[in-house]
């Protein structure tokens, strides 16, 4: 098409005129429609009034011209001169369908050979073991089959498709947008399809698909390439570069487009082929069946065949019956063919002419932004497992407030206990706030951590973004690099082939030149020649007048020789008479001989004049035509240089105007080039910029791995202080363990002193309540502060037994609640004791 596009120009002159010439000889209202725009300058295939009429507008008659147009005979103007105007048809991929076809055409054929040679080796080896009927059927079937497999699939290879020729109908009218693009001597390969209704014209094949031409069916696989969504089903092959109604695939082993509506087109001798190649295999394998039976252990090997085939042969005639039929209501679509595909013709240029540096930041650019993905991954799993830890700090510390709350309802009576509980609580409190903190420290640092992120996805989004922004501005300048590339290629090579035929031009101009020169030599010489004629005619009639005046002067004589030899007989008759006068006479002889002598001489010479001068007169007549007809060939000659000239002068003249045109058109590229050169520093200014942001973004990544690394390390720190935490509560569940050893064994002594203190009377008890109680050693016996209990002291072991069920967590919850019944036997042995010592010493187990 880029090779056609500037001979469309020519061609839509002349259409223009051969329509306004149709025009003018079909009525007087056109005549003056004609007139008048051929007064104006004419750049259309049809009149102004006519191009902006649609299809649907034409079909109702709304123009009159184009129903002018349409009432035409084929004489006003030849539609193939028409159509001869338009550019030529793409060419299609011959290489490929040919070798498609001949890849089918051997199939089919080796098919038909071996299907054919074994069933008739099979039915003549049957031959008298089956019935006679069945051996015939089986043997003429084969050979009734492979006939019409031939000629189907001669009609596949022959037939007609339903391809969309060209007419009078479906090339007119031409769409405005197609009709400026041939005007300005423009490819088309940048159009998309035209749309009109239920029509789309194809700026490939500059036909106009309408829905007369196509046959819709539910059944039929429809393409919607072409006519996005129409009914009726037509497509551009790419193979084929033609547009075809009714259209279903390509075949990739025939070569060929198959369409039509069931047994329309070639879709019936495609489904015939398919079906006798079925019928066939079938006949085949039933002779070969047969003829496996009745040889000798041949039963066995045909049941095995049969087992082993009979289900490939059905799964076959099931998918080809599912590929012929498919289910009502299901389309399948092929994808969409961008027809705006200029980029790819060219797309080693492209990547040569693109810079290799942008290429490279690009590569760069995404594997960063592939690292900086694979680091918010990793941040958001720590993340998570810091929120997991998080989460078990805050149970840890939940179970603690549990205990805590569980510790201050169960009403200790002892404020020893109740302080010391306190100090407890305080020292875990403060732990706590501690880890309060620690927690507030972290889950501010994952606020920051998670604000980071939120900061990283923004500038990765727009990083994304402005990457888009720039692939896109990228690929919009690359793709008008490529096009003007492209264009300017083009334009340089017909500027190439235009410069060969304006050389070629003037070679013929300076041929004609010198022709013409040399023409002029030989018309000069040929005036010589004419005026050479003219004297030596002159010349010829005064020696023909001279000729006349020796034939006189002949004639004269001859009657003077008459007359001399009537004189002579005279004289031979008077000589007798003169005798006398014969010496005198004699004496005259001589002379008289002499004269007679050169009459004779003179007579010959005349005769050889005249001679040589009808041989002249004769050369001169032959001369004379020969330069007659040289004078009109040199004439007809010097006309059709003259024309000739003529004719080179228009074709240097539209030379000059298309080569203003191509000056033009190199000076728009030239614009555009430093336009696109403009956007690509452009694009390199922002590709810096992007450079920059992503280095920001790496050293904000860099800080936030050593915020992380700081929070790894405070969650390490965190974790060593739970492990000492879990040990202290492991050492405390000993103590409390052996604290519950010492309180059996105060049950055991409490025991006894109630089975004493039954037994025995008030006063002699109290030495042994005073050996029971004992002051302090640092102390006085009289301001006694403290005291102890023997066995290792009693209310200090509680204090620490409540200490330890404090600080034990969730993991001796259940022990504080098995050993509730001996608590409160401890409590009553607590009180007991503190009655004892206050009937000692008032007031001292209360200081204490």
């Amino acid at each position: 098409m880029e090779l056609a596009a500037p001979k469309a120009v020519p061609r839509v002159h002349a259409l223009d005129a051969s329509v306004h010439a149709c025009s003018s000889k079909a009525t007087a209202s056109a005549t003056s429609t004609c007139c008048a725009s051929q007064s104006r300058p004419q750049h259309s295939l049809f009149p102004a009034d006519t191009l902006s009429m649609t299809p649907s507008e034409a079909a109702k008659g709304q123009n009159g011209l184009y129903d002018l147009a349409q009432k035409l005979s084929e004489k006003d103007p030849p539609t193939q001169e028409l159509l001869a105007l338009l550019p030529p048809l793409p060419e299609p991929n011959r290489w490929e369908m040919r070798s498609e076809s001949a890849c089918g055409c051997g199939l089919v054929l080796g098919l038909i050979a071996v299907l054919v040679t074994a069933t008739r080796h099979m039915t003549a080896k049957i031959a008298g073991h089956v019935n006679e009927a069945v051996r015939s059927t089986l043997f003429y079937a084969i050979h009734v089959e492979a006939i019409l497999a031939l000629m189907c699939l001669l009609g596949l290879m022959w037939g007609d498709g339903g391809v969309v020729q060209r007419s009078r109908r479906t090339c007119f009218p031409v769409p405005p947008a197609v009709l400026a693009a041939l005007q300005a001597g423009s490819s088309l390969d940048h159009f998309q399809n035209i749309i009109e209704g239920d029509s789309s014209y194809c700026v490939r094949c500059c036909v106009w698909r309408r829905t007369t031409e196509g046959k819709p069916t539910s059944s039929c696989r429809r393409v919607f390439l072409c006519d996005t969504g129409s009914e009726y089903n037509f497509h551009h092959c790419s193979v084929c570069q033609r547009c075809v109604s009714n259209f279903d695939h390509h075949c990739g082993v025939f070569g060929r487009c198959i369409a039509g509506v069931g047994l329309t087109g070639n879709m019936g001798f495609f489904t015939g082929i398919i079906l006798l190649g079925l019928a066939g295999g079938f006949t085949c394998f039933a002779s070969v069946f047969l003829g496996l039976i009745y040889q000798e252990d041949g039963f066995l090997l045909s049941v095995i065949l049969m087992a082993y085939f009979t289900p490939m042969f059905l799964g076959c005639c099931v998918f080809l019956c599912s590929m012929l039929w498919p289910e009502r209501g299901c389309s399948h679509h092929c994808p969409k063919r961008d027809y705006v595909k200029v980029l790819q013709v060219n797309a080693g240029a492209a990547t040569t002419i693109g810079s290799s540096a942008d290429l490279e930041m690009r590569d760069v650019r995404d594997v960063k932004v592939c690292q900086l993905e694979d680091e918010v991954l990793q941040l958001r799993e720590e993340r998570d497992v810091l929120t997991a830890e998080n989460g078990v700090i805050s149970e840890h510390i939940h179970t603690l407030q549990k205990e805590n709350s569980l510790l201050h309802t169960s009403g200790l009576s002892s404020s020893a206990e109740n302080t010391r509980l306190m100090q407890a609580h305080e020292g875990v409190t403060g732990e706590a706030t501690s880890l309060r903190q620690e927690l507030k420290a972290v889950l501010e640092e994952r606020a920051l951590l998670r604000s980071s992120i939120d900061a990283l996805k923004a500038g990765n989004a727009q990083l994304q973004h402005s990457v888009r922004g720039l692939e896109t501005s990228l690929a919009a300048v690359r793709g008008d690099l490529e096009q003007r590339i492209n264009t300017q290629g083009a334009m340089e090579e017909h500027i190439a082939s235009l410069r060969k035929q304006l050389e070629s031009v003037l070679a013929e101009k300076v041929k004609a030149e010198g022709l013409i020169s040399s023409q002029h030599v030989e018309i000069l010489s040929l005036h010589k020649l004419r005026d050479e004629f003219l004297a030596e005619k002159a010349t010829g009639q005064a020696l023909v007048q001279k000729l006349e005046a020796s034939e006189a002067e002949l004639s004269r004589s001859k009657k003077d020789k008459a007359a001399l030899d009537q004189l002579v007989s005279s004289l031979h008759v008077d000589c007798a008479k003169m005798q006398t006068q014969r010496d005198s006479a004699m004496a005259e002889v001589p002379h008289l001989k002499s004269s007679i002598q050169q009459q004779d001489v003179l007579m010959k010479d005349l005769e050889s004049q005249v001679t040589a001068l009808q041989q002249q007169l004769q050369s001169s007549k032959d001369t004379s035509g020969r330069v007659d007809q040289q004078a009109k060939h040199l004439a007809f000659a010097l006309e059709r240089s003259r024309e000739d000239g003529a004719r080179h002068e228009q074709a240097a003249l539209a030379l000059r105007v298309e080569r203003t045109r191509l000056l033009e058109a190199l000076e728009r590229l030239r614009r555009g080039k430093a336009e696109s050169d403009l956007r690509a520093s452009a694009s390199a200014n922002e590709h810096g910029l992007l450079q920059a942001h992503v280095e920001h973004i790496s050293s904000d990544r860099e800080q936030m791995q050593v915020q992380l690394h700081q929070a790894t390390s405070e969650a390490s720190a965190i974790r060593s202080r739970l492990a000492g935490l879990e040990q202290m509560v492991q050492a405390y569940a000993d103590k409390c363990a052996a604290l519950q050893q010492e309180v059996s064994s105060l049950q055991d002594d409490k025991a006894e002193l109630q089975e004493k203190l039954e037994a025995a009377p008030r006063a002699a008890r109290s030495p042994e309540r005073s050996a029971m109680i004992q002051p302090w050693p640092h102390a006085s016996s009289d301001e006694c502060k403290g005291f102890r209990l023997r066995d290792n002291g009693l209310l200090p072991a509680m204090v620490c037994f409540q200490f330890a069920a404090t600080m034990s967590g969730s993991s001796n919850h259940c022990f504080l609640e098995q050993q509730q019944g001996q608590r409160m036997h401890v409590t009553e042995s607590v009180g007991l004791i503190s009655k004892i010592c206050s009937m000692s010493r008032p007031g001292t187990f209360h200081q204490a």
